[in-house]
């Protein structure tokens, strides 16, 4: 709140509706992740793919739909699911091949980032679907809220709720807790 208190201060433009929409859309990536990364922290452990992860699965999108044409909903859907299986992978190796998990998502943050690279051979994919666009472009509703927005408030709400309503758990049942017990 001060450095908004500074900025509002230093410029007359700074609280405008267009520049505040403009800070919410920037930040809307950084708050989904911050809300994953939360429940990761909460119970000592670390993801370092996070950043990789996000990049294949914009790769594995964004090829599903300029080269193959698959329809917008199931390029997402693939994407997404390709890189849910990564981090189950990290989450497995974690877990039963008990890798510390900053060494087992440093691993998948090579291969990831390695994977999404090979698979664009490094370069930008545009020219895609205007009902992919739209996403992130397209505007909806009188407050001119776009789409990519709206999904992500709406993501973060639920994924919130749930980061409560796990932590609560852990408190109310502490055995739940994968962290050693006192």
């Amino acid at each position: 709140m001060v450095i908004w208190a500074i900025f509002a201060a230093l410029t007359d433009t700074f609280l405008t509706g267009r520049n505040i929409q403009n800070i919410l859309l920037q930040s809307a990536n950084v708050g989904a992740v911050a809300i994953g990364l939360t429940v990761v922290l909460i119970v000592a452990e670390i993801d370092l793919s996070v950043g990789a992860l996000e990049a294949m699965a914009g790769a594995v999108t964004a090829l599903l739909l300029k080269f193959l044409e698959f329809p917008v909903a199931l390029a997402i859907a693939l994407g997404l699911g390709t890189v849910v299986l990564l981090g189950a992978v990290n989450g497995l190796v974690t877990w039963k091949v008990r890798l510390p998990s900053f060494v087992a998502t440093l691993a998948m943050l090579g291969v990831a980032q390695g994977g999404a690279f090979v698979l664009t051979n490094g370069r930008p994919v545009n020219r895609l679907p205007d009902a992919f666009r739209f996403i992130g472009t397209g505007s909806i509703g009188p407050l001119n809220c776009r789409p990519s927005a709206a999904t992500v408030v709406a993501v973060d709400s639920v994924a919130s709720v749930v980061a409560v309503v796990s932590v609560a758990a852990v408190v109310v049942e502490p055995s739940a807790s994968p962290l050693p017990q006192a």
